[in-house]
């Protein structure tokens, strides 16, 4: 079997070099694939049986989440960056998938011009953000990411005059 891992392993390599390295991590990193448990675990709520959270709530809790931002119709968490290369950006996405996985809350990823991530966090069921979204956010916080250095230039220097102009 392990056998058979390492030959589609190299042959995904010789095809598409930066997909191998998503495809060998989930190789070294074996999950079960069912509960070894004889109980099953009690369902999560629906989606649609949580609640939007009120705008004075999700204000508050924005203040510890600096990196995301609300959409202007209040329905949509977002995040954007650059990473400093398209396996930078790929191996953000991979990680963060499992965060998402994990929780059972899937946010939509967007990766453009090779190393622009966006994610987006809502709850479609409700039509809005809930508290399961403001928790993944600050889950894909946790997630390590390698930025392009010149984006972090950027953003450094419209922190500064953006902290200017409030002065």
């Amino acid at each position: 079997e392990r056998e058979r891992e390492r030959e589609e392993f190299v042959r995904v390599f010789r095809l598409m070099p930066s997909m191998a390295i998503v495809f060998f991590s989930s190789l070294t990193q074996p999950r079960p694939l069912l509960s070894t448990s004889p109980h099953p675990p009690p369902p999560p709520p629906t989606r649609s049986e949580t609640p939007l959270l009120p705008r004075a709530d999700l204000d508050a809790k924005l203040r510890s989440l600096p990196a995301w931002r609300l959409s202007p119709d209040g329905t949509l968490l977002s995040r954007e960056f650059r990473a400093k290369n398209f396996l930078a950006a790929v191996a953000f996405l991979s990680a963060a998938a499992e965060v998402a996985e994990a929780g059972g809350h899937h946010p939509d990823f967007h990766l453009t011009e090779w190393n622009r991530v966006r994610v987006d966090a809502t709850t479609h069921a409700v039509g809005g953000i809930t508290l399961a979204d403001v928790a993944l956010a600050a889950k894909l916080d946790e997630v390590p990411v390698t930025y392009s250095p010149k984006w972090l230039r950027e953003q450094a220097a419209a922190a500064a005059a953006a902290k200017e102009e409030g002065k």
